[in-house]
């Protein structure tokens, strides 16, 4: 798409456009997704490919939104594009900018994002009037003692407001309970605590109390959850707030953290099962996943837990559909929740043996030149009824991989 080509000329072209767009929609309730999702692929490709925008591109988007001649709009778009790739300068050049200038609050909200500790006072300013949190976004990227003392005072503003019925939210609470899971587990239980007799209503500080799992605060979670008539609803979207497969946040952290869940499983979904259950492979938690989560698997998840006889259909399957390239896949699948080799492949085996076949076969020795040792390549053998010289032309071509693959 022509917002990702890095050259400045290109680069300009698409901030015009975008302004374009935004003048035409100013006053209207309609918006582009464009606009608000062209600046994303700058980010995406420094982020995640190490491609940030070249300087030659950037310069002239910063002769753009510094210019206040330029209508707002421009500027507007020529910064956004600008913020979206990040460099050892930027912090220098946002705090070059006249704090009145119209585009203030998105040079501060950059300011903060790059971890600018001096921007924090003004952080704490726009927090005062930020009754839905906006602004706790930016703790992602930096903190101080003076920050947790103002969560503190917005959280007790809270309590002024809070009716304390089951269930009861404010727009704030995704994102303040998520700046109590970033502090120090002596920080969060307090701040939890001190605040408790509101917060216990909300899903959102139950969970962080599970997160945080101090046995105070474990303590505490149990007594709400059991209080509540409805405690199914304290534990919806959990995995999301855990932050599991969440880019930026902590997740998982402790597997402490998993068993603090371990009385309230049965009220968890499938969906926050399966991605506890995933979470925990990923760590290499295995003893605590099989102990806590394997047997509340349910489908579609049921099919990644490891079972000798669900293992021969998935065999079988790759037969059928001649897709043996599959299985290098699926043993890692395997091996990344914790099922040792040895174990897969006498599964392969112990179903080679039953079905003889010349495409049993090739799936077998796939694997074992993807995953197997030379002391796996004795088990390999021709059976009766296989094209005999394919048979062992393929066990030949298998010992030569393993083999060179070994000694490298």
């Amino acid at each position: 798409m022509l917002h990702g080509i890095d050259h400045p000329k290109a680069v300009v072209f698409v901030v015009q456009e975008l302004a374009a767009i935004q003048r035409r929609l100013e006053g209207t309730t309609s918006f582009s997704p464009f606009v608000a999702l062209a600046r994303d692929d700058w980010r995406r490709a420094q982020e995640d490919n190490g491609r940030p925008m070249s300087e030659t591109s950037r310069n002239p988007l910063l002769g753009l939104w510094r210019d206040e001649t330029n209508d707002k709009h421009l500027r507007a778009q020529a910064f956004s594009f600008w913020a979206a790739t990040r460099e050892s300068n930027d912090i220098e050049v946002l705090c070059a900018t006249k704090p009145i200038d119209v585009l203030a609050d998105k040079i501060l909200w950059e300011r903060l994002n790059r971890g600018d500790q001096s921007a924090i006072p003004a952080m704490i300013e726009k927090l005062a009037a930020d009754e839905h949190g906006y602004w706790w976004q930016c703790g992602r990227h930096l903190w101080s003692s003076e920050l947790t003392e103002v969560l503190d005072k917005f959280l007790e503003r809270r309590g002024d407001r809070a009716k304390r019925t089951w269930g009861e939210t404010f727009a704030s609470d995704w994102i303040t309970s998520e700046m109590i899971m970033r502090l120090p587990v002596s920080q969060a239980e307090r701040l939890l605590l001190k605040h408790w007799t509101h917060l216990r209503f909300a899903p959102d500080f139950i969970q962080t109390a599970l997160y945080v799992s101090t046995p105070r605060l474990m303590e505490a979670a149990q007594a709400a959850i059991n209080e509540c008539p409805e405690p199914t609803k304290l534990m919806e979207h959990l995995s999301i707030h855990f932050g599991i497969r969440r880019k930026g946040h902590l997740g998982l952290t402790r597997e402490a953290q998993v068993h603090a869940l371990a009385p309230y499983l049965h009220l968890l979904s499938q969906m926050d099962i399966g991605d506890l259950w995933m979470a925990c492979n990923d760590r290499g938690w295995f003893a605590i996943r099989q102990a806590l989560l394997d047997d509340y698997l349910q489908p579609p998840f049921l099919q990644r837990k490891w079972d000798r006889d669900h293992a021969a259909l998935e065999l079988d399957k790759m037969v059928v559909d001649k897709r043996t390239f599959r299985v290098n896949y699926w043993i890692d699948d395997f091996l990344k929740t914790g099922v040792p080799w040895t174990e897969i492949f006498a599964t392969m085996t112990a179903w080679l043996d039953q079905r003889c076949s010349l495409a049993a076969l090739q799936v077998v020795t796939a694997a074992v030149v993807h995953r197997g040792t030379r002391k796996d390549l004795s088990t390999l053998k021709t059976y009766e009824g296989m094209p005999e010289k394919v048979a062992i032309q393929l066990i030949e071509d298998t010992k030569f991989a393993v083999c060179r693959r070994s000694i490298r």
